[in-house]
């Protein structure tokens, strides 16, 4: 029996309660030029990284289970210490959300290798039960430079 739903994974840690939605944006980097007579013409170029953004909602150990609830969570502060840890050690993770239903006959589901651009922390009164965090990703390319010798 498939089952429907997503999960998604950072630091090699299932998140705590599955957001709500998630946010993949694809920058252009294409180029315009203006000629003198034949108006505006259009240089494509390769896309720019990946943006990768979600909100996700980290409950506190003593809130009662609600319906989106995944189990086993930590506290908010182990979440919090891994991107901030991520930050400063300029360090890269797998990013992995897995979708549970069948797209054309196939598995359908995302996981890239991303930086932690920024992330935002809203604590609320009014919902003491957990506390939300927006958070920003980049696609990481592994690169290397070359050394080149001349004779």
């Amino acid at each position: 029996m498939a089952r429907f739903g997503y999960d998604f994974y950072l630091f090699d840690e299932r998140i705590p309660v599955t957001p709500e939605s998630l946010q993949t944006a694809m920058p252009g980097k294409n180029e315009t030029m203006t000629l003198i007579n034949d108006g505006e013409i259009n240089f494509l170029k390769l896309p720019g990284l990946t943006d990768v953004s979600f909100e996700m909602r980290l409950p506190h150990r003593n809130t009662v289970k609600s319906a989106s609830y995944t189990g086993g969570f930590k506290d908010p502060m182990h979440y919090l210490s891994l991107l901030d840890r991520a930050k400063a050690n300029k360090t890269t993770t797998e990013f992995i959300v897995s979708r549970g239903g069948l797209v054309n006959g196939e598995w359908y589901g995302t996981e890239m290798k991303v930086s932690v651009e920024d992330f935002t922390v809203d604590e609320n009164a009014a919902r003491n039960s957990y506390i939300s965090v927006r958070v920003n990703l980049k696609l990481y390319k592994d690169f290397s430079t070359k050394k080149l010798t001349m004779l």
